[in-house]
């Protein structure tokens, strides 16, 4: 077994390069087990070596679909300044309607505008969490890909 030197990671005899980080394996000795001994770190250093700086992906990320988020939030925005305008016209309806003892009826009905409002607000943010979502799959894609480039197999 060789084990790599960038992240320690134990690779089989036949192996060029790391398998883990696509390190070469050329000028690594191979290592003989004892029967019983386990090649296998300790579950920390495994853990260590995959979240340590040496093994993060060389790619530069630049967040895509700018528009389509701006958009999302302006929906949103939009949607949220519908429902405070319906809600202070409610007041004022309420409180007008109470003043001079008239029925409240008309108070409640300011408040259906408050549906188109909060749909607003719900469009606007599934639009984000899906452009969100388009984004990060589009990054994890690239770095599998440089990750394929460098050796790495699945």
């Amino acid at each position: 077994m060789k084990e790599c030197p960038e992240c320690k990671v134990w690779n089989q005899d036949d192996e060029e390069s790391c398998t883990a980080c696509g390190a070469s394996l050329g000028s690594v000795e191979s290592v003989s087990l004892k029967e019983g001994e386990s090649p296998v770190p300790e579950t920390n250093d495994v853990v260590e070596n995959m979240f340590s700086d040496k093994n993060k992906p060389s790619i530069s990320y630049s967040e895509k679909y700018k528009t389509a988020r701006m958009i999302g939030q302006l929906v949103s925005g939009v949607g949220w300044v519908a429902v405070a305008i319906c809600a202070i016209a409610f007041l004022m309806a309420l409180v007008n309607s109470m003043d001079h003892h008239r029925s409240i009826a008309p108070a409640f009905l300011v408040l259906s505008g408050v549906v188109p409002g909060l749909s607003m607000v719900l469009l606007g943010q599934i639009t984000q969490a899906i452009v969100d979502s388009a984004d990060h799959l589009k990054e994890m894609l690239e770095i599998i890909k440089s990750k394929n480039k460098t050796g790495f197999t699945m």
